[in-house]
């Protein structure tokens, strides 16, 4: 089981980065620790909580949404998973994620898969992952192991096997009602591609 938060005050907030390779952009934004069990860590993002695109230095949108969202950075699988309250489950194909500091960081490895409210599933941007090979965007074993995650997670959200059981929708309505605070404050925009610095 995840380990207990006692309340808003016990949350630890750290930021979350999804790193795309190319074009050279990533995603900010903050979430509170929940805690870890033998699947990986979860997170939490309130409703109103800041999200940020950035490429070069500079800003491509800067939104609050609306869902509170769960996430689950998972021991050392291809993907970063989350939850949200319109009841969508979303799987980005992902490295596994480091982390640095405060900052927990992915690289998105361009196929996501959505189980929606009404239980339709999709695998998405299957064109712009054959394009990142062709391109050379993605080496052989990156290319493998990315399908092979994706089918993975298929195969456990079809047959609704942990963690895509309904054990997280329960996780998500527990951290709602914590009451924690959206996390709307955000470092600095940084020129480049974000570094271990």
């Amino acid at each position: 089981m995840m380990n207990a938060v006692e309340g808003p005050a016990a949350a630890e907030a750290i930021l979350i980065r999804k790193q795309y390779r190319h074009p050279t952009r990533s995603m900010l934004w903050g979430a509170y620790l929940l805690g870890a069990d033998a699947t990986g860590t979860w997170l939490f993002s309130p409703a109103g909580t800041r999200y940020r695109a950035e490429q070069d230095g500079g800003v491509l949108y800067d939104d609050a949404p609306k869902q509170n969202t769960l996430h689950l950075s998972p021991r050392d699988a291809w993907y970063f998973a989350r939850w949200d309250d319109e009841r969508v489950l979303y799987i980005d194909a992902a490295r596994p994620t480091e982390v640095l500091g405060r900052e927990w960081r992915y690289e998105d490895l361009y196929l996501d898969l959505y189980k929606r409210g009404d239980g339709r599933m999709i695998i998405d941007d299957e064109d712009e992952f054959v394009a990142a090979i062709t391109a050379g965007h993605l080496t052989s074993e990156e290319a493998a192991e990315t399908r092979s995650a994706v089918e993975d997670a298929l195969r456990a959200v079809e047959a609704l096997a942990e963690p895509f059981d309904e054990m997280p929708w329960q996780r998500l309505d527990e951290a709602v009602a914590l009451s924690l605070a959206p996390l709307t404050e955000l470092p600095a925009v940084k020129r480049g591609r974000p570094n271990a610095g």
